[in-house]
């Protein structure tokens, strides 16, 4: 038996990733731990650290997104120093599409889809052999805490070619085993998976506890947006499986109601890329054949192309439970959005797709970019604009992130805005409050201020157009004040209206608002 210990940073949203794995590697005996650990780095040390004395920890592992990635390098360091002979593991989307990471300290990496690489590499744990060679696994060479074996070396060391992570092998200049990803999990594979381990959720109060229940239902997405990594998976995993890969309604359906009969639920939410049953009326209309029976609200995500190509799909999406939806509009300036964002999208299938979920009583949380390199404040000005035409429950509005490996990065790069090519100063540069607060890009200081201030009262004026129809809002942003007292004049009205927004869209009262710091 391996015996893992995951990391969580304390975050509302339940951590589905690890809850796969678990369940995966449980078939084999070995057990995992779930840790919510403080967003105070040095709190979360001292947690970790008691869980690893507490017992038998072998693997302490992390599964991120890019933007967490500092607080999941610091505390992997700080836990590797105090317990070296403990396995420093981590997966999710930041390492699929930022393998450097494993460079920060980490012994190993999951690429893509965890649930078989992991099972092999515990398995391998478990009877000492070796773990250099998994598919999806990428391992830093250590005799002190694993055995590996040399099968190849490989040709190509240049770490900036695809070809480097497409051929497996040892990498002797980087002391490190890199492993090419393995045929994506599709079709009936998918539906044999075991589902997610609740009891490793919610053994925390926090999810047990949270009337919002998370769940799959597709996995992939086949739009190509130029700030998202979906493209670069997509030409990764060419030729190795469907990149919308569809769970049968029936499991997706067996799995709720166990949930809510075990746990409750008064909110039902699917954190697919793009809610599968939404690509086309017909997935819809067997969705609300499955799902009219469960009772309880649902929410996930769409696009608003895919509603306004036939109205009968909002309406079979409202027939089977959806009540709420995410869906981005990211700019309303045709320009930027197509050009900059590749979102593919027409401002009449925004609007008329906005109309269809209206009219089927589905309430909206809009998703906006601001900030994109070259977008000036008349073409953010069409965003505040088309929200408030959108008439959302809530705008949600991020900067512009050109995150490493996606097209977001290259446009920024071709438009002399990106401040390095360097990956290792990116990897730096981004953090989470880079996401709301702050630009990194090369821009006019007076620009950068007037950006990072509009972003903050884009929520508030969508919700109360009189902020920016009068002109108050240009005032606000040119004079407001940057003393703590007046932030946290502005961070407690977008609680409340944040608190009040959620309600809306879930039906049930969230005390755990998502702040702009998650």
């Amino acid at each position: 038996m391996v015996n893992i210990l995951y990391a969580h940073k304390d975050h509302p949203i339940e951590p589905l990733g690890p809850a796969y794995l678990t369940s995966s590697i449980a078939r084999h005996g070995h057990k995992s731990k779930l840790l919510l650990t403080s967003r105070n780095i040095d709190k979360a040390v001292e947690e970790v650290s008691e869980e690893i004395k507490k017992e038998r920890v072998d693997i302490f592992a992390q599964s991120i997104i890019f933007g967490s990635h500092h607080y999941a390098i610091e505390l992997n360091k700080k836990i590797k120093e105090r317990h070296p002979k403990v396995i420093g593991f981590l997966g999710g989307p930041a390492p699929t599409f930022t393998p450097e990471l494993l460079e920060r300290g980490f012994d190993v990496i999951c690429r893509y889809e965890g649930e078989y690489p992991f099972l092999e590499f515990c398995d391998a744990i478990e009877k000492g052999d070796d773990v250099g060679n998994i598919a999806n696994i990428w391992v830093k060479e250590n005799l002190n805490l694993y055995h590996t074996k040399v099968r190849n070396t490989k040709n190509n060391l240049d770490i900036d070619t695809q070809g480097y992570r497409d051929e497996s092998g040892y990498d002797p200049k980087r002391k490190r085993f890199v492993n090419a990803t393995r045929n994506l999990v599709e079709d009936e594979s998918l539906d044999e998976l075991p589902f997610p381990d609740r009891e490793f959720l919610y053994a925390n109060q926090k999810y047990r506890n949270s009337p919002i229940k998370h769940f799959m239902h597709t996995r992939g997405c086949a739009f190509r947006c130029s700030y998202c990594f979906v493209h670069v998976m997509n030409a990764e995993n060419t030729r190795k499986g469907k990149f919308v890969r569809r769970r049968k309604d029936e499991s997706v359906a067996e799995e709720v109601k166990k949930v809510v009969d075990e746990y409750g639920a008064g909110n039902i939410y699917f954190q697919d890329d793009i809610l599968g049953p939404a690509y086309k009326a017909e997935y819809a209309k067997r969705f609300s054949e499955v799902f009219s029976e469960i009772g309880v609200p649902m929410h996930g995500h769409v696009r608003f192309d895919l509603i306004a190509d036939n109205p009968d799909t909002a309406k079979y999406l409202a027939k089977a439970g959806i009540t709420g939806v995410h869906v981005a509009i990211e700019s309303g300036d045709d320009e930027i959005r197509n050009k900059i964002h590749r979102r593919d999208m027409s401002l009449d299938d925004i609007l008329k797709g906005a109309k269809y979920l209206r009219d089927n009583g589905i309430k909206m949380m809009t998703q906006n970019i601001l900030g994109a390199p070259g977008e000036t404040k008349e073409q953010m000005l069409k965003t505040l604009e088309l929200n408030i035409a959108v008439k959302p429950a809530f705008a949600s509005a991020s900067i512009f992130q050109p995150y490493p490996g996606t097209t977001a990065l290259e446009i920024a790069a071709n438009q002399g805005v990106l401040p390095t090519r360097d990956q290792d100063e990116l990897i730096d540069l981004f953090g989470l409050e880079t996401f709301y607060n702050r630009s990194i890009l090369v821009q006019d200081p007076e620009h950068k201020r007037w950006l990072e201030g509009f972003q903050k009262w884009f929520a508030l004026a969508v919700a109360n157009p009189q902020i920016y129809n009068s002109g108050v809002l240009e005032r606000v942003i040119n004079s407001y004040p940057e003393e703590k007292a007046a932030e946290k004049d502005l961070e407690h009205m977008y609680r409340e209206h944040r608190a009040k927004a959620d309600e809306e869209l879930y039906g049930v009262k969230i005390t755990d608002v998502v702040m702009e710091e998650n």
